[in-house]
């Protein structure tokens, strides 16, 4: 009989990925990794309205979502996972509010598995996958609206040069109200990328600029009966612990990577990774401390402000090929990684009057 050779192509909308690399930081089938991996994508977060890395991790499990409104914090199987979140296989530890506005899947593997990676918890790794240019690539327009005045819009245009050049620009800009007047979101993005391939040599620059600004929630009031305890429902959408017109935090971040990678022969190649992550944290907080005063009748305060400067330069030089004894086959891998992070925050502690339990006053107070 003759050959019979059949080829074919997963779905585009097979939830499956394909072959993941954050368990063995090489491109492998699902089926092949023992560890316990999970791979979401985030176009089907996105259909759900999800727009940050907490919102891709929600449901997953063993992680736990320890955020709050200044930066994202994870437990993964119980451990902090502060130092266990990357991009594209790089470290990505600094403290703000990750979008997936240039995020192609979110990979997690968990367990001792992890320590492939370096210095973390040991409970795994939090592994974010950005888009890239490419020859297959497919461009589309995404548009959303929804209660509290929110309105966003997003491009995701590739564009094929030549046989060896494409380029790729993901943008896009969201802002939502919310139920509590004067709280709201504003969250925009610009990640241009170019990638040459001739087969056997690759670079691939890609260059993201993010910026996320929001008013946080501090709070509302609830009613007092005569008897000393407290009922909802809540106070006036007007009403909150926090200063509104003054409350606010805002993120701003640039990244930019080079991948380089050149096939040495068939069964080997080398891979280089640059990375540069700036990120200007800032915000300025005022939020509910204990009671006191006649009858607990009031609420003292704090606010915070803080300035904060991160920069990290990262560098993954990596081996990789493959190599036959016998009748099995191992591929190897061999690496190192140098990192130089620079954390520069300023905080400082400022005065906030006291205000009343159940009628506080939101506009910001005279507190220097």
């Amino acid at each position: 009989m003759p050959a019979i050779e059949i080829r074919s192509k997963r779905s585009h909308y097979d939830p499956r990925p394909a072959s993941v690399n954050t368990a063995t930081r090489t491109d492998t089938d699902l089926r092949d990794v023992p560890q316990t991996v999970n791979s979401i994508r985030v176009e089907d977060v996105a259909s759900y309205g999800g727009q940050t890395l907490a919102d891709a991790l929600s449901g997953v499990p063993g992680i736990s979502n320890t955020s709050d409104t200044r930066f994202d914090s994870f437990r993964i199987r119980g451990f902090a996972g502060a130092g266990d979140v990357f991009l594209d296989g790089v470290r990505d530890d600094a403290q703000y509010v990750r979008s997936l506005g240039n995020i192609e899947r979110v990979e997690v593997l968990k367990g001792p598995a992890a320590v492939l990676y370096g210095r973390g918890s040991g409970g795994g790794v939090i592994n974010r996958i950005s888009k890239q240019p490419g020859h297959d690539v497919q461009s589309s327009v995404r548009l959303n609206t929804g209660s509290y005045g929110r309105i966003g819009a997003a491009a995701d245009v590739n564009q094929v040069l030549s046989e060896e050049w494409a380029m790729r620009i993901n943008a896009g800009r969201d802002h939502a109200g919310s139920f509590r007047n004067g709280v709201d979101t504003t969250r925009q993005y610009l990640a241009p990328s170019i990638k040459w391939d001739n087969q056997r040599t690759s670079w691939l620059l890609q260059l993201e600029q993010s910026e996320f600004e929001r008013v946080p929630d501090r709070g509302m009031p609830a009613g007092r009966r005569a008897n000393g305890t407290y009922f909802l429902p809540p106070a006036p959408q007007s009403t909150t612990y926090g200063a509104l017109g003054r409350d606010f935090i805002k993120d701003t971040s640039t990244y930019v990577r080079s991948t380089f990678e050149h096939k040495l022969e068939a069964q080997w190649k080398i891979r280089n990774v640059l990375s540069l992550l700036n990120l200007d944290s800032r915000f300025d907080n005022t939020f509910a401390g204990g009671l006191t005063g006649a009858g607990n009748s009031g609420v003292t305060r704090s606010r915070w402000q803080q300035d904060l400067q991160h920069r990290n330069w990262q560098s993954n030089l990596e081996l990789e090929g493959k190599l036959d004894a016998g009748s099995m086959q191992h591929q190897l891998l061999l690496g190192a990684e140098y990192s130089n992070e620079n954390r520069h925050p300023r905080l400082w502690r400022a005065n906030a009057s006291t205000v009343s339990l159940t009628a506080p006053g939101n506009r910001p107070d005279n507190g220097a």
